[in-house]
């Protein structure tokens, strides 16, 4: 059993169940958390100079998943879950889980207070070797790895083709801490 663990941070709270999000509101809120979380990716990738592929779970099995969302009142559990809907269903099409189905994801919700810092707290572990049985596509082209500055983050994502790699994503970087 060889376990494995990403942690991601986003600078961005899910919304709470109450806000009762119209479909296409939802699905931009996908796709919103869906950036920020490709953005983290990339940022943990350059912070520990680790190729991006290695961070991710590279086939299937099933996976826990602890959401922990900073913000600036403490939601009812029910709000909280319901919220994280999006959060969820965009780490499904980024082919970071398997499936928001009980045979594939266990996962746990938090909230705490900090009205100074918002953010979301990701961490999903898996066992390596149970994910290598089967190894799908990853929704996140894997080139090469890009050199960037240990104190720069991915800031404005682009695409970009070449004849040799398929379609893979370049950046432009802006200085910033990594926390």
């Amino acid at each position: 059993m060889t376990p494995k663990r990403l942690v991601l941070t986003i600078d961005t709270v899910t919304p709470s169940l109450n806000e009762h999000l119209h479909w296409a509101a939802y699905g931009r809120v996908k796709a919103a958390l869906q950036t920020k979380i490709t953005e983290a990716l990339y940022a943990a990738s350059a912070a520990s100079q680790t190729p991006l592929s290695s961070l991710i779970m590279r086939g299937q099995c099933k996976a826990e998943l602890e959401v922990t969302s900073y913000r600036h009142a403490i939601l009812d559990h029910d709000n909280l879950v319901g919220g994280a809907k999006p959060l969820i269903d965009a780490l499904r099409d980024l082919k970071l889980i398997v499936d928001d189905k009980p045979e594939w994801l266990v996962a746990t919700y938090d909230c705490r207070v900090d009205r100074k810092n918002k953010r979301t707290s990701i961490v999903l572990e898996w066992d390596e070797d149970e994910a290598r049985a089967q190894r799908p596509k990853p929704a996140i082209p894997l080139g090469p790895v890009v050199e960037v500055p240990k104190a720069s983050i991915p800031h404005q994502l682009t695409t970009k083709t070449t004849t040799e790699e398929p379609a893979m994503f370049s950046f432009v970087s802006q200085t910033a801490e990594i926390r």
